[in-house]
């Protein structure tokens, strides 16, 4: 507990220092120092506070920098401090390791297919950022959450581990929604990051660009806050995550994403699906959330700016044509695609463009096809969309088969339901935005799967009398 309270007032310390460029160099020193000695002590303290940093802190010290900056952000470094740590510690002794599965060899087949591509293709021409945001996108897409399935697989391994993983994604979760509602709310803005463009001014968004992308955060928290709302024992602290889950909610709101709303209800279907004891619990949170939300939200929000981002035709349209263009990308280049880059499918649409259904090809003007799968053909075709898939549908197995060994009642299987909930609330966002761009719900997605699989390994391994100490 000190370990963590320190590593938390230090690491807002250093964005402190971060915000006056004269002590950047002494703030990158000492907070490469502190972040340092924390993983060492607790790697695990480490991972969770990548993960809190990510969607917080790390857009409003980003800021500081500027646009066209390296990519220097507090939860990167310690991403990259806590890799190299523990591969120092596991690659000379991998019986500390949980043995690596056929999943993470897709994944690491998958990267290498990436950069195979981007090496033949050639990538982002440099006026779009060239090969080194190509770099980046892959590193924060793809590299990172898989990455962060292997850590927490390994990492997290009882009871307590379960429960610092969830209220620290939770706590994050409740943060971000807090910068987004005084964003949305109050016109607060000292937060935005100048590091990238907003693309949704007129939705809640926070320290984030995209409101897709801190409505899938602040859902993913909200559905661990009802699950851990029918677990914790005392009035105070279930007072304090019932009013957690209603900000949160409200947030989800606020993002004005209809793809979120629906991703959060079929999470929340997945939970209820899963454990029949969470059904009433969620039902009369979600009455008495739903009641609160009528009499609130009318004072928050203009609800004749929400009817029109209701009724909204023009991002069905877009989808439409953006669909329509990538599909003729990938007819023609079916099986390599045209290359990994993040940029490739706005530098070479103008070729590809069709009219689809009727709708003029002008709608065709965003430079990402909406859609992750059929970015991913079009930049890799079916070489590459293949071990994706293979990927995400070995890891919703996974969760699976976690829910139905590991004890029922237990914290673990509560984390396996939740897994499995935020996967397939994120795979649905998937058909209507590009995930590679949201690296932070990423992570905590792949993140919660490697903890699940872990833990209903180690529960095997216990059962036949088989412990590992595994930090």
């Amino acid at each position: 507990m000190a370990v963590w309270c320190s590593a938390i007032m230090l690491a807002t310390l250093l964005a402190l220092l971060i915000a006056v460029s004269f002590w950047i160099g002494v703030a990158v020193l000492i907070g490469a120092m502190i972040i340092g000695a924390v993983v060492l002590r607790s790697p695990l303290a480490g991972m969770l506070l990548w993960l809190a940093t990510g969607p917080t802190l790390s857009g409003v010290v980003g800021g500081a920098f500027g646009e066209g900056s390296l990519v220097l952000t507090p939860d990167r470094v310690i991403f990259v401090m806590v890799s190299v740590i523990m591969a120092v510690r596991w690659l000379p002794c991998p019986k500390h390791m949980l043995k690596p599965g056929l999943i993470e060899f897709i994944m690491v087949l998958f990267c290498g297919i990436c950069l195979a591509s981007l090496a033949l293709y050639g990538g982002s021409i440099q006026a779009l950022g060239g090969n080194k945001k190509d770099l980046i996108f892959l590193l924060q897409g793809y590299v990172m959450p898989f990455s962060g399935y292997v850590l927490a697989k390994n990492l997290v391994r009882d009871v307590r581990d379960v429960r610092w993983l969830l209220w620290t994604l939770v706590l994050s979760g409740l943060a971000l929604a807090a910068t987004g509602l005084l964003q949305f709310i109050g016109g607060v803005a000292w937060f935005d990051s100048d590091r990238y463009k907003m693309v949704h001014g007129n939705r809640a968004a926070g320290t984030l660009s995209s409101a897709v992308e801190f409505g899938l955060v602040v859902n993913f928290a909200c559905i661990m806050a009802l699950v851990m709302l029918n677990r914790v024992r005392g009035g105070a602290v279930s007072l304090g995550l019932a009013g957690i889950g209603l900000t949160l909610l409200v947030a989800v709101v606020l993002s004005k994403t209809r793809a979120v709303w629906i991703g959060f209800m079929a999470g929340v279907g997945v939970v209820m699906a899963s454990e029949r004891r969470l059904i009433r619990p969620i039902v009369v949170c979600a009455s008495v959330g739903g009641l609160m939300a009528m009499v609130t939200i009318p004072f928050l929000i203009d609800l004749e700016s929400m009817n029109q981002r209701l009724t909204e035709l023009a991002p069905i349209y877009n989808r439409i044509v953006l669909t329509g263009t990538a599909l003729n990308m990938f007819q023609q280049h079916p099986i390599f695609g045209l290359g990994f880059g993040q940029a490739v499918f706005l530098q070479e649409k103008s070729s590809y463009v069709v009219s689809t259904f009727g709708i003029p090809s002008y709608y065709a003007n965003m430079g990402v096809p909406h859609n992750e799968y059929l970015h991913l053909l079009v930049m890799l075709g079916l070489t590459g969309l293949i071990p994706y898939l293979i990927i995400v549908a070995m890891a919703g197995r996974q969760a699976l088969a976690a829910i139905k060994e590991l004890p029922k009642g237990s914290w673990e299987r509560d984390l396996a339901i939740i897994a499995l909930a935020c996967l397939v609330s994120f795979l649905l966002n998937g058909v209507v935005a590009d995930l590679g761009w949201f690296h932070y719900a990423a992570s905590q997605v792949f993140v919660l799967l490697g903890a699940a699989e872990g833990l209903r390994r180690r529960y095997h391994l216990k059962l036949n009398g088989l412990a590992m100490e595994l930090r």
